[in-house]
């Protein structure tokens, strides 16, 4: 008994929160009441365990809070790591606050293989994810479900852009479809639009790479759902952004299909995209569409009589070197050169031959020659061609 009174009073050292309980305990053994005394103790138990759990919690919320600031620095890797030990924390008494964790644990890794190239991390996310959706269950939490099904779609379609085949996107399709079956257009508009999007871009990647053209159909339709619900008032770039999408799935469709009306729809997205997406607001975007859209025109050009589609497109041309400039993207700039040389050379034949823009044709070419790009071999043979024809005409 003695001993046991000098255990109690130990206790009675600790933390002031639970002090009082060893009190009355230690009150009630003097008294001789040993059933009161374990009731106390038992008390004082049940405030600890209590104390503990926020403790732990709190713990979990400075470590997430470091964690923040790890990612605002692009230290994603050690975000991603204190996120998985704040999850750890609270993982015996708080199941939503460790899926909230956990999902933020990939959302680091994911940042980190998107931004730096990390394949590895993108392993690391499509893992951790995949770990949530067995405790997370379809049953138990609909929509946190359908949430990490998209994400993990994202990774898996990040992933398969790097690599080749069709294996990991033909993943995130399923992970995108899974996460429709409870993101619905009723139940979460803007949520079914988002995923909407992002099937369309992986089923297009798929289409790309494989013949035929049910993929890019599908895509397509996905596209066109997503716009049923992306409001251009409400989410103009995310509207814009959809449109761009659906103009990429068209024009390659209407390659596949030989399609010019199909072509003409894909000129009409491009084009309502750069109704949102500017110069002023996202300049290297509203590049990218200007250099879409010039593609399209040319090819329209081709199938078309008259020149106007390709005056168009090199009008389109222009418009993106403005900001796809030799020191900022200089891949991006080579390849609109290149392309800018074919549309020039498109309408100097169409003009009979017209020597000043097939001079102009060749100064394009060459200056996509100054970076060593994907159509490099092309440009040179083509301007080899090019030179040997104007140097008869005595226009070189």
């Amino acid at each position: 008994m003695l001993r046991l009174r000098d255990e109690i009073a130990q206790l009675r050292l600790g933390p002031v929160e639970l002090a009082s309980f060893a009190q009355r305990a230690q009150t009630l053994i003097d008294r001789g009441d040993l059933d009161a005394a374990r009731n106390a103790l038992a008390e004082g138990r049940a405030a600890a365990h209590q104390l503990r759990e926020q403790s732990s919690r709190y713990e979990a919320d400075f470590l997430a809070r470091e964690a923040e600031i790890d990612g605002l620095q692009l230290a994603y890797r050690a975000a991603a790591a204190k996120y998985s030990e704040a999850a750890a924390l609270v993982a015996g008494f708080d199941p939503e606050k460790r899926w909230q964790l956990m999902n933020n644990h990939a959302s680091e890794l994911y940042r980190q293989g998107d931004e730096f190239g990390d394949n590895d991390a993108l392993l690391q996310a499509i893992a951790a994810l995949r770990g949530v959706l067995t405790e997370n269950t379809r049953e138990r939490v609909p929509l946190d479900w359908a949430m990490t099904q998209n994400n993990l779609g994202n990774a898996l379609q990040k992933l398969g852009e790097r690599e080749i085949g069709t294996a990991r996107l033909e993943e995130a399709v399923a992970a995108y479809r899974a996460a429709l079956e409870e993101y619905t257009r009723e139940r979460v508009p803007f949520d079914w639009a988002m995923t909407q999007n992002n099937l369309g871009n992986a089923l297009r990647l798929i289409g790309e790479r494989k013949s035929g053209t049910t993929h890019l159909e599908e895509a397509a339709t996905a596209f066109r759902a997503a716009l049923a619900e992306f409001n251009r008032e409400w989410v103009p770039l995310r509207w814009a952004g959809t449109q761009y999408n659906l103009g990429i799935a068209l024009a390659i469709l209407s390659e596949r299909k030989s399609d010019t009306v199909l072509l003409k729809e894909a000129v009409e997205a491009f084009r309502a995209t750069l109704a949102e997406r500017t110069r002023e607001r996202v300049p290297l975007q509203w590049a990218e569409t200007q250099r879409s859209l010039g593609n399209a025109l040319r090819i329209l050009g081709q199938r078309e009589t008259g020149a106007a589609c390709f005056l168009e497109a090199v009008a389109a041309y222009h418009s993106a070197l403005t900001e796809f400039t030799l020191e900022r993207v200089p891949v991006d700039w080579a390849m609109t050169q290149h392309n800018l040389g074919n549309a020039l050379l498109n309408l100097g034949e169409r003009r009979g031959s017209d020597t000043a823009l097939l001079q102009e044709a060749a100064v394009a070419y060459r200056a996509s020659l100054l970076v060593d790009s994907y159509f490099s071999d092309r440009t040179r043979a083509v301007l080899a061609h090019l030179e040997a024809f104007l140097a008869q005409r005595g226009a070189l």
